[in-house]
């Protein structure tokens, strides 16, 4: 037995007497998603064997957003209020010239009209704004225009204050500046006249003719029942600024005149305003012809 138990002792020692054979290997993997793997092993032949095995995952994930909004508004709202003393064509961009002057009433003590003058401060103006209305009415002004530096202003009423504001225009469009408002009153009612008698409700205004797209100014009236007018006398006058004044007359006489109570003016598409006037005559009394109120209307046809 301890022959037997020494002869396997000495087997095995002359086994491990041998030289071992070894194998080694390793590894390493990167991979895109940031995953790092690595092995490592070794083999020895005999009667040792080592294996070792090593594994190391690595994830490293980095995310960075930057984001930037901004909104910018930059919003200037500038409004400036003014309350024109009259109205009318808005001046030019080049500033305005010296404003008319002197104004004065040339028929002093008329029942219905106020004949304006004023004095043109540098004597270019070729043409002029008048604007006018009751004095302390607050009511929108009315409007005429002349080429000259004089207007009539008719159909007022009797003893009655108008407030009157004039503006040249020069040649190259330039609006003055607007004069001093003047105040003139108009005259008492004469004590003669009998409204009765005469032609009431006489008004005139601007139309278009849709055809042939003309300005038209169409004037109406009432004839009195008591002495309907003879004759009847009318004529319009209107201003442009790119020609000449145009001027139309009409006459109606007899049975005509007593039934006629409205006309119309065919006029020019270019012109600004017209005035027109209206004078009718009636039947003989003591042998003469009875000569009724003159009138002048004033219209503002286009700017």
């Amino acid at each position: 037995m301890l022959v037997l138990a020494f002869s396997i002792l000495c087997l095995l020692l002359s086994v491990n007497a041998q030289s071992p054979t070894s194998t080694s290997s390793s590894s390493l993997t990167v991979t895109p998603s940031g995953t790092i793997t690595g092995s490592s092993s070794l083999t020895s032949t005999g009667s040792v064997s080592v294996t070792a095995s090593v594994s190391v995952t690595a994830s490293v994930t980095v995310s960075a957003t930057n984001s930037v909004s901004r909104t910018a508004s930059n919003s200037v709202t500038a409004s400036v209020s003014q309350t024109p003393s009259r109205t009318g064509t808005p001046t030019a961009s080049t500033p305005p010239g010296p404003a008319p002057v002197l104004l004065v009433n040339k028929c002093v003590g008329h029942a219905i009209n106020i004949c304006l003058q004023w004095t043109d401060p540098t004597g270019q103006y070729f043409f002029f704004r008048v604007f006018y209305r009751v004095t302390n009415s607050g009511s929108q002004f009315n409007e005429v225009d002349s080429f000259q530096n004089s207007v009539r202003v008719t159909n007022l009423v009797p003893s009655t204050s108008y407030d009157f504001i004039v503006a040249g225009i020069s040649l190259q469009g330039v609006e003055s500046f607007d004069s001093i408002t003047t105040t003139f009153k108009t005259g008492n009612a004469r004590p003669k006249q009998i409204p009765q008698l005469d032609l009431t409700n006489i008004a005139c205004a601007p139309t278009v003719n849709a055809v042939t797209r003309r300005v038209n100014v169409a004037c109406s009236w009432t004839n009195p029942t008591q002495n309907p007018p003879i004759a009847l006398e009318l004529k319009c006058r209107c201003l442009s600024l790119v020609r000449e004044p145009v001027r139309i007359k009409k006459d109606i006489s007899g049975a005509k005149a007593a039934s006629t109570q409205s006309v119309v003016f065919q006029i020019n598409r270019d012109v600004t305003s017209c005035n027109v006037y209206i004078k009718a005559v009636y039947a003989p009394t003591k042998g003469k012809h009875i000569q009724g109120t003159r009138w002048h209307l004033n219209v503002v046809v286009g700017s």
